[in-house]
């Protein structure tokens, strides 16, 4: 959506007159975007259950950091579907605004500031986690025992 779009959308929303006939006219898209925003939320529980299910399975193991090596694929994959959250979480935000709109210019804005914040939550959290990859290349030698001491 445009600018320009979205300031016609949030002056129309303003009269309850256009509200109701435009909540008349459209009940196919209004549909469509309600099982839009539910699918994308499900999507998202999905990917980031998965991706958390994965990365636990590897960092809750004793001594972790010494046997990274062995489970970097896991790790990977896991922090690369909680990454995946973002993009539903990202396009969840972009289809909710003019719904969110509708109430007032002050609550889409509020909405969108707490999705970007979750976003950028997400990814230092993923980020965070692919870190530990290049780590494990340190742990492959037979003194482990910083890596051992550090993650217990």
């Amino acid at each position: 959506m445009t600018t320009a779009t979205l300031t016609a959308d949030l002056r129309a929303s303003a009269n309850p007159n256009v509200q109701a006939s435009r909540a008349a006219a459209d009940p196919d898209k209004r549909m469509f975007h309600s099982r839009l925003i539910g699918g994308l939320f499900l999507a998202g529980f999905l990917a980031y259950g998965t991706g958390f299910a994965l990365v636990t399975s590897v960092i809750s193991a004793p001594d972790f950091l010494a046997n990274i090596a062995l489970h970097q694929t896991t790790l990977v994959v896991g922090a690369l579907l909680m990454l995946l959250t973002i993009v539903t979480d990202v396009w969840r935000a972009v289809v909710f605004f003019p719904i969110v709109g509708e109430r007032g210019r002050s609550t889409a804005l509020t909405y969108l500031a707490a999705q970007i914040i979750s976003v950028t939550v997400f990814f230092v959290g993923a980020l965070s986690l692919l870190l530990l990859v290049p780590l494990g290349q340190y742990t492959g030698g037979s003194n482990t025992g910083w890596a051992t001491a550090l993650g217990s």
